[in-house]
């Protein structure tokens, strides 16, 4: 087993050369050449995003070289940047071996081979632009003045700078160099390959299904689909029905309000059978090759199976209950049911009901050690208490994961057994601090069941301004309209921007959070390094270059470490630390 500062930040040790002798300004070059790797739409490194990583800072040993060697950094930096954008697609993906093109392992060990002819121990970044000259990487060639004598220029320059004496290692008394995790580009190149071959497997399937919708909206709207004739008229039949029962001789009592919930059932029904055909399949697949899901697979679908019969019962009861309302108040009555349905996800919320699909793993009392310590240490200084569950094992779940459930009195937080053996306390205290960032001092966290609510608000007013204008009578009545072509596409196109509406509130939210978590904990190391570990065990794909989770949050974190005055890679004292100060 690995050691635990080792669990998820690996990479480095298994393909980068002689990784073990770099000093951390070398190990941040390379994290910085994968985020520019990144925000060019790649998984990859290659040559040019390790030479834009060494100019990203315009002084110290690389500025002063660069500026001997005569180059003009700023042309230089524009000329590479054309260059990314311009081949983000050259590259095909399965040819990437180990998260490293070609030219990029050979910089990585002609650097190696510099620090050695100048016997020094430790790999500084200036031997990385040694490595990126003695391959003679095209843009800087080409930006050079004199290209034949630039090497052994700029060796000489090297070597008076880093004397052999100072890169020896650690001196007596001085401090260890932190930990930065960098993310895993060979896991990164696999997840895409086996992600794109899951989508085309999975891409016929979701056609048929798709299709067979189309035919059956077509057959609720018209006798004739696709130039076949239909043995009946299915819409003119539903109306009958509606209006005279089964039996048009012979109505039954209180037929309308049987159909109507007959209806109701049949819509919740056929839109659980669609996410079930549509979704699930997608979303089991990615978290198989994410390895997220453990040996026991099946327990995703338990939790499944947990949510939808929970999710039944809310409906049902919700249908009984709009029945009522329509029945007392025909124009307003959405409204109150919306009331009430937000009303329920706030005591869902209250009471800590574990989200899909982590409800279907077994959990246990977590027994009180160090990290748990200092959990409940920082929930303290949020005025917080919480109980403290592992949430399965690393048999079961192989993912970090870390829930927080419930408000005041019932908080409960759930740790998996991965991220307390993989994560360091400090990244595990920048993990919680983001998890429990929505909630307030009282234990209160309204943000997310209150968006969640507003997601439904325009589809219930849709159906409810539609029953009480067009069809005025029994709840359902107004649901057949919206399978009519013109209903549905102006569902689809509410719910489609209520649903683009909520992730962007969400994402923004997220970003919220994590500032809430740097100013609580102050250490910002700590949190970029959970965030790239994070990523790195539960195999969350990091790629996008028009948008990009991962690399913004990390932005964001660098932003506010410039605005708190800080030098870089420094942690700003906690809020107990101000308070003693």
């Amino acid at each position: 087993m690995q050691q635990k500062s080792e669990r998820g930040n690996d990479w480095g040790v298994r393909r980068i050369p002689a990784f073990g002798r770099y000093s951390y300004r070398a190990k941040a070059t390379l994290a910085a050449a994968t985020y520019h790797a990144l925000r060019a739409g790649r998984v990859w490194l290659d040559g040019r995003d390790l030479l834009l990583s060494l100019l990203d800072e315009p002084g110290g040993v690389i500025g002063s070289l660069l500026q001997r060697l005569g180059v003009d950094r700023a042309l230089l930096v524009q000329t590479l940047s054309r260059s990314q954008q311009a081949e983000a697609g050259i590259w095909e993906v399965d040819q990437i071996r180990e998260g490293l093109t070609p030219l990029a392992r050979q910089i990585l060990s002609a650097a190696v081979a510099e620090a050695d002819s100048l016997q020094h121990t430790r790999i500084e970044p200036g031997h990385l632009l040694l490595g990126v000259l003695a391959c003679r990487l095209s843009p800087l060639m080409s930006a050079l003045p004199a290209p034949e004598a630039a090497l052994s220029l700029a060796r000489a320059q090297v070597s008076a700078t880093l004397q052999p004496a100072t890169t020896t290692g650690q001196l007596v008394g001085q401090s260890i160099e932190p930990e930065l995790v960098l993310l895993d580009l060979e896991r990164q190149v696999q997840l895409k390959i086996e992600l794109r071959q899951a989508s085309v497997r999975l891409r016929l399937w979701r056609l048929l299904i798709v299709a067979l919708s189309v035919f059956v909206l077509l057959m609720l709207n018209s006798k004739d689909v696709l130039g076949i004739s239909l043995p009946f008229d299915l819409p003119n039949w539903l109306v009958e029905l509606e209006h005279s029962g089964p039996f048009a001789w012979q109505p039954l009592p209180g037929w309308q309000p049987l159909f109507s919930v007959t209806v109701l059932l049949g819509v919740w029904l056929l839109l659980v059978v669609l996410v079930l055909l549509l979704i699930m399949p997608s979303l089991y697949q990615t978290m198989i090759i994410e390895g997220i899901l453990g040996q026991r697979r099946d327990l995703f679908w338990r939790g499944w199976g947990q949510a939808v019969l929970a999710w039944t019962g809310v409906y049902l009861v919700g249908v009984i209950l709009a029945s009522l309302l329509k029945a007392l108040l025909p124009f307003w009555w959405w409204l109150l049911l919306w009331l009430v349905f937000a009303c329920f996800n706030l005591g869902q919320a209250a009471w800590g009901k574990r989200s899909f699909p982590w409800n279907g793993w077994p959990v246990r009392q977590l027994p009180s050690d160090e990290v748990v310590q200092r959990c409940a240490d920082q929930l303290a200084r949020r005025q917080l208490q919480a109980r403290f569950y592992l949430l399965g094992s690393s048999v079961l779940l192989p993912a970090a994961i870390l829930l927080a459930a419930g408000w005041a009195g019932r908080l409960a937080i759930y740790l998996s057994e991965t991220l307390l053996l993989a994560f360091p306390p400090e990244e595990v205290e920048a993990i919680l601090a983001i998890t429990v960032a929505p909630y307030t001092t009282r234990g209160l966290a309204l943000r997310r069941p209150l968006l969640f609510s507003l997601l439904w608000l325009p589809l219930l007013a849709i159906v409810g301004l539609a029953g009480w204008l067009i069809a005025p009578g029994p709840l359902g009545v107004e649901l057949l309209l919206l399978f009519s072509l013109p209903g549905l596409f102006l569902a689809l196109c509410v719910g489609l921007l209520c649903l683009l509406a909520y992730n962007l509130l969400r994402i923004m939210g997220t970003y919220a959070y994590d500032r809430q978590a740097l100013q609580l904990t102050g250490n910002v190391l700590a949190f970029k390094n959970a965030l790239v570990r994070l990523s790195n065990i539960n195999g969350q794909l990091a790629g996008g270059a028009r948008f990009n989770p991962l690399l913004e949050r990390l932005k964001r974190a660098d932003l506010f470490l410039i605005q708190q005055g800080r030098q870089g890679g420094e942690s700003l004292p906690s809020p107990a630390e101000r308070e003693e100060r």
